[in-house]
């Protein structure tokens, strides 16, 4: 996502936020839907994994197949299971929450790859400068920690220390590769505390520098989304937005704030997906031109 990758982490946390919780919140199958085939093109846009995309879907499948099983609600009876009901609405609500969960999967494996620690840290920093420094160590330190592990393990089973054997012997096996990453995590943090001290970390009012810039197209981009998400979730206050699924579906009303709502999110959804692929358009019309 070129969009994305060049803009200020403002409007793109917007963005994400804003689809999944609607996403979650509305739970009607319009805006699953739009969220979904958004959610689609960004995963993969952004270099999701045809085998994240597959265990996500299984993910989906067995919500999706565990709701009728378990919820009794709903007045459409379609078999009998014993002395148990497995309703239409039951059927339905559970295919539409697998969607929801599957979408959201998407859009934050997606958001991980684009808001990297150093983005989460601009994000935070203002709002709390000891939890943003917190947040990006302990994001720093999981993939160094599990690294490290990798390593010890590796020299454990260099010098015979590590292998194949009984339970017990690989359960010590594993709490000696345990206390060396322990020791080595507790001599790290040492290090870390007295290089921020000889930094100067903590001695004075704390000033806050970053590399990113909020540009004009990054302060419109702000406003649409915002203001897009406002008149959605205004709508939904107001009623006629959401479905109902017990104890029979009903679709929301027909009327004008039902309608307002739904362009309004599909707007919110499809932006940067009309961005990119303008994007790549344009990209395509000038290497023709050569």
């Amino acid at each position: 996502m070129k969009l994305f990758e060049r803009s200020n982490p403002v409007p793109v946390f917007i963005y994400f936020v804003s689809a999944a919780v609607l996403c979650a919140v509305l739970n009607s199958p319009f805006y699953t839907a739009v969220t979904f085939a958004a959610a689609i093109f960004i995963f993969f846009a952004s270099g999701g994994r045809t085998r994240t995309f597959l265990l996500f879907a299984a993910f989906a499948l067995i919500t999706a197949a565990v709701n009728p099983l378990i919820s009794k609600k709903g007045d459409t009876p379609l078999l009998f299971i014993g002395d148990s009901p497995v309703t239409l609405e039951a059927i339905l609500y559970g295919i539409n929450t697998a969607f929801v969960l599957f979408s959201v999967l998407l859009l934050f494996s997606a958001f991980s790859k684009l808001i990297t620690a150093q983005k989460l840290l601009y994000l935070t920093a203002p709002l709390s400068g000891a939890a943003a420094i917190t947040l990006s160590m302990a994001l720093r330190f999981a993939p160094m920690y599990a690294a490290q592990a990798r390593l010890i393990s590796d020299q454990q089973k260099v010098l015979g220390g590590e292998g194949n054997g009984t339970l017990p012997e690989k359960t010590k096996n594993r709490l000696r590769v345990f206390l060396a990453l322990a020791t080595w995590a507790l001599e790290n943090g040492v290090v870390i505390s007295d290089s921020m001290a000889g930094r100067g970390y903590g001695v004075g009012r704390r000033r806050f520098y970053s590399v990113y810039k909020f540009r004009y197209e990054d302060i419109v981009m702000t406003a649409i989304l915002t203001l897009l998400a406002a008149t959605v979730a205004v709508s939904a206050l107001s009623g006629g937005c959401t479905a109902s699924f017990y104890p029979v579906f009903t679709p929301p009303d027909r009327r004008a704030v039902t309608v307002v709502c739904r362009i309004s999110y599909t707007l919110l959804a499809a932006l940067p997906v009309a961005a990119e692929l303008a994007d790549r358009l344009k990209w395509k019309y000038l290497i023709s031109k050569i």
